[in-house]
């Protein structure tokens, strides 16, 4: 319901900004940034239709984003540098593409954890005399202890195994967990066996060791071509490069830090106000 009031209202916004340019109560000029306008009311018009809004709606809680948005979001910043050096819309381009295949990994490692997590509690839900051997990392004391190398996990070495007394009991602690997790709550005081328990519910150590350097090093990566693009477009035009650089700082840190609808909210509104106080400082009525 969120997103549906979203797209209609915004649809209503760019409707309203079209009209007060035909009717000359905003300043139009011939320039490509111009051509936003209408294309984001028609984008608008087609996200109200209900298969589309279906769709639309599935991909924002699922994928946390919308790969079709990152089509507008290109056609806008190309226009605000389309009168810039090529080297400066080559580089923006490129930090926005890197951005964009971010995204795509970030949604592959959750994605693929959740599914594991999945299978995982399908099985013993169903067959709970049976476990996945050397799922987990570090967790299940049997898996520990028979572990051939330090490396096993990283291995792809699973296999069903009959639970015992002691992998029952950390299978259950996590199937616990999981449901509280789910509830979004935290138990007040764990022991530091719980607490190996509720972050092993949270799938970060289901997929991958060394998680982190997935998800923080291409930030890192992209962080630098931003630094870049930034530096190199501040010598020409410090509005733009401020401009330039909330927009997609606000992108990312919102797509990593907040659910998916107020990702989605925040992305939209922040170029529905961008578009125009950019429109309104870079171009005069002539």
């Amino acid at each position: 319901m969120i997103l549906y009031v979203k797209n209609s209202l915004l649809f209503m916004y760019y409707a309203l900004l079209c009209f007060f340019m035909l009717t000359e109560h905003m300043v139009f000029v011939k320039a490509l940034f111009y051509y936003f306008f209408p294309v984001m009311m028609i984008y608008y018009m087609f996200m109200l239709q209900t298969k589309i809004h279906m769709i639309y709606t599935y991909n924002v809680m699922e994928r946390r984003y919308v790969r079709w948005k990152q089509l507008w979001q290109f056609f806008f910043h190309t226009a605000m540098y389309v009168s810039c050096t090529n080297s400066l819309l080559y580089l923006v381009s490129a930090t926005l593409l890197y951005m964009f295949l971010y995204k795509e990994l970030y949604f592959l490692i959750h994605f693929a954890e959740a599914r594991l997590a999945k299978i995982e509690d399908s099985i013993e839900e169903k067959m709970p005399q049976y476990r996945i051997a050397h799922l987990h990392l570090n967790v299940f004391p049997d898996d520990m202890n028979n572990r051939f190398h330090e490396s096993c996990f990283n291995t792809n070495r699973l296999y069903l195994l009959e639970t015992s007394t002691s992998s029952r009991e950390t299978q259950l602690g996590i199937s616990n967990y999981r449901e509280i997790r789910k509830k979004n709550k935290k138990p007040r005081e764990m022991t530091d066996r719980e607490k190996i328990l509720y972050k092993a519910a949270g799938n970060t150590e289901i997929l991958i060791s060394e998680r982190l350097y997935f998800i923080l090093y291409p930030i890192a990566v992209l962080i630098v071509l931003l630094i870049f693009t930034i530096a190199a477009t501040y010598v020409e035009n410090s509005g733009l490069a401020l401009l330039t650089f909330q927009l997609i700082i606000t992108d990312i840190l919102s797509y990593t830090l907040t659910p998916p609808v107020y990702h989605d909210l925040i992305v939209d509104l922040n170029y529905a106000v961008s578009s125009v106080i950019f429109v309104r400082s870079y171009y005069k009525k002539v």
